[in-house]
């Protein structure tokens, strides 16, 4: 019977599942609130981690966000079994528009669902104004440039001898 067991065991293994448990995990926090952040910008992130509840279990995990939330992560496509146990899964809020903006941290495994947190942040500013700020960096850069090649041209001239001469009639 102990032939079997472990059989089973390393079956079950191999394709994703435990046979010694339901294969749920945890994610913590639970939520997270990211306050106020300008529309165009991308706010410090918050770290979540996601961990397997028991130590044969077998998770093929994957992780998204919905929203105006992006994700990085260092989990592994499968977590538990004698693999890593737990890992980090760090948020951003970048938000598009202005106002209140909530979205989901979802996790999903092959076994069950996975464990998933509210995401919320405040969208301030508007669109308009970034992208009317980032032209106006853009013209100030153009026109100093042109300033610069300008005075340039005249030094050239002057140094090669170049000088306007008056018509004689």
């Amino acid at each position: 019977m102990r032939r079997v067991w472990i059989g089973l065991s390393i079956a079950a293994a191999l394709v994703g599942v435990s046979a010694g448990s339901a294969g749920a995990a945890t994610l913590a926090p639970s939520s997270a609130s990211f306050g106020d952040t300008a529309i165009g910008t991308v706010s410090a992130p918050k770290s979540f981690t996601v961990t397997a509840e028991a130590a044969d279990s077998v998770l093929p995990l994957t992780v998204s966000t919905t929203g105006d939330f992006k994700q990085t992560n260092d989990c592994p496509s499968t977590l538990g079994f004698l693999l890593t146990q737990s890992c980090t899964i760090k948020v951003s809020f970048a938000p598009t528009t202005a106002g209140q903006r909530t979205g989901t941290l979802s996790t999903t495994t092959l076994v069950v669902g996975g464990p998933s947190a509210a995401l919320s942040g405040n969208g301030v500013g508007s669109v308009a104004s970034a992208t009317k700020s980032k032209c106006k960096k853009a013209k100030k850069k153009r026109k100093k440039h042109a300033r610069a090649a300008k005075k340039n041209k005249k030094k050239k001239a002057k140094k090669c001898g170049k000088k306007k001469r008056k018509h004689r009639r």
